[in-house]
């Protein structure tokens, strides 16, 4: 169908760690379906994202596809140049394949030692990946990266790589390397005011700009559901995260990590988690758009988790409606 074209551009984020395909099938099969323009998922540390996208093609359903985020550090960049024209391959589409870091303690389970600069890390990895990408030859001793060689030609609709941003240094390095910028949890107000800018700057010796993407949790509100109690337990571990809460303290807003409820009655109130009546979240939407953010992500994992994917597809199906009915 149409993309939501008035507007820029709003997609849906499969908000699961998957055992098997058919969960993912049914929200490609939304995607399909409405105008919403990608699906994104995360890093699946059960069924590679990767297998879990194949086996829904499969089953007869291409869709394009954003990744937000991979962990970079469980491959090397040319694996995952690899990955990245896969799945170009496989769907049709160019996908967008989102990088993040990872936290210390992770990148130290993997590797015997956090790394020394999260920021050169991710420089290198990215201008390796977007290299070997547009089909170039490598011959690199990098800081931290090996690369000698190249991917094997193939036709195929490329593939956008970017990088998972959180704070104005991660911001930067985008700006220079990357096709795209992802956020998660992070203020309209504070997108607007520190993440934009660095990003544009970094990026002025471009022909453009990385595309900012930003996945935002959002409740319809309804009789009986209780929107804080739907939220608490999907943002428990990142808001445990210090970077997760520096962002959150720069934007003004002061949460309690051990204290989900109320954290997520703060971010409600704040506007970091939309929530209301479906014509309220596109206007919600439209914020985070006039704030700076090419394409909103909506991310319904607190009704999915606490009363279903059938639920949770209904809100996002009502969302879709009420820009539609706002578009007609």
């Amino acid at each position: 169908m149409e993309s939501l074209s008035n507007y820029r551009r709003v997609s849906l984020f499969y908000p699961y760690m998957a055992e098997e395909p058919t969960t993912f099938h049914r929200f490609a099969e939304t995607v399909r379906d409405t105008p919403l323009h990608r699906l994104w998922t995360g890093q699946s540390l059960k069924v590679d994202s990767g297998h879990l996208i194949a086996a829904s093609v499969g089953m007869g359903t291409k869709v394009p596809i954003g990744l937000g985020v991979s962990l970079l550090p469980l491959r090397h960049p040319y694996e995952t140049a690899l990955h990245a024209r896969s799945l170009a391959l496989l769907t049709g589409h160019a996908p967008v394949i989102g990088l993040g870091t990872a936290t210390p303690e992770f990148v130290a389970g993997l590797h015997g030692a956090p790394y020394s600069s999260p920021l050169a890390v991710a420089s290198e990895y990215v201008r390796i990946v977007r290299a070997l990408l547009r089909g170039e030859a490598l011959a690199e001793e990098g800081t931290h990266f090996h690369m000698h060689g190249r991917l094997l030609p193939a036709e195929s609709p490329g593939a956008e790589i970017g990088l998972g941003v959180l704070r104005p240094g991660m911001a930067g390095v985008a700006g220079r390397w990357a096709d795209a910028a992802v956020t998660f949890l992070s203020p309209p107000r504070y997108l607007r005011e520190a993440i934009v800018p660095r990003i544009r700057e970094a990026s002025r010796e471009r022909d453009r700009p990385p595309r900012l993407v930003t996945i935002a949790h959002f409740v319809v509100e309804r009789a009986g559901r209780d929107c804080p109690r739907a939220i608490a337990p999907t943002i428990t571990t990142h808001i445990k995260q210090a970077h997760y809460g520096h962002v959150l303290e720069k934007a003004g807003i002061s949460i309690d990590p051990h204290d989900p409820l109320a954290a997520a009655e703060r971010l409600i109130g704040s506007g970091v988690v939309m929530s209301g009546t479906p014509e309220r979240i596109v206007s919600a939407i439209r914020r985070l758009h006039a704030s700076g953010v090419d394409e909103v992500v909506l991310n319904p994992a607190g009704v999915v988790h606490t009363e279903g994917i059938v639920a949770g597809l209904a809100d996002v199906n009502e969302v879709v409606r009420a820009f539609e009915g706002a578009e007609g």
